[in-house]
């Protein structure tokens, strides 16, 4: 997967207040970009833990745990696929209304993945005590 999907898996998101004007310079890439790379690269610990629930509920036969997981996982696959489109599209534009654009894309992608994590970790199956 391109774009820096390996990060992408690595902690919560904890997205800017603010972010610094793109530099025009051709020689030096955006700051935006690196800092949203680095940001949303935070999003691939979600999918990562979602990933090892939906695993767990898979071998221990749990099919309710199992499809409520399944569910968020690909809703997260989705959007972390959005959020590797917007990065590339981010590099290459210098217009500052599309940049806000973009970036308003990228913080709502990050806190979907962030409520989206947390409705994972309230997936019951049969630990409720029903069976």
């Amino acid at each position: 997967m391109p774009i820096n999907l390996a990060l992408l898996l690595a902690a919560g998101c904890a997205l800017p207040a603010t972010l610094p004007a793109p530099t025009t310079s051709a020689a030096a890439a955006p700051a935006p970009v690196e800092e949203w790379d680095a940001y949303c690269g935070r999003q691939l610990d979600a999918a990562r833990s979602i990933g090892e629930r939906l695993v767990r509920a898979k071998r221990e036969k749990d099919v309710i745990a199992y499809v409520c997981t399944d569910d968020k996982l690909k809703t997260v696959e989705a959007l972390l696929k959005v959020i590797e489109a917007r990065l590339a599209e981010l590099r290459c534009t210098s217009d500052e209304d599309v940049l806000r654009h973009h970036v308003a894309v990228l913080k709502v992608a990050c806190t979907r993945i962030a409520e989206l994590r947390a409705e994972a970790d309230d997936c019951v199956g049969m630990d409720i005590g029903l069976f």
